[in-house]
């Protein structure tokens, strides 16, 4: 369901040697990230340098991160760390 969105991320990661990087550092680890307000929940697992998105929990997730889609979407660009 979101194999485009992941390959897109992943298509990122592997033009950046920073995200490379820090892909094999979260090796096996997973992070949930809910949706509030709606009945969405992603999750994103790296695997093999590669992170990949489903919605299907297939184990704890080592961090969640929830907020409405709007706050969530403020997260993304400069200052974001500060927002958080």
């Amino acid at each position: 369901m979101f194999d485009r969105l992941s390959a897109m991320l992943n298509r990122n990661v592997a033009q950046s040697e920073r995200a490379s990087v820090l892909a094999r550092q979260l090796e096996g680890r997973a992070l949930g990230l809910v949706l509030e307000g709606t009945p969405i929940t992603l999750y994103f697992r790296v695997a093999d340098g590669h992170v990949a998105i489903d919605t299907r929990d297939a184990g704890a997730a080592d961090a969640t991160l929830s907020g409405s889609p709007i706050s969530l979407l403020s997260l993304v660009g400069p200052g974001a760390e500060d927002r958080l």
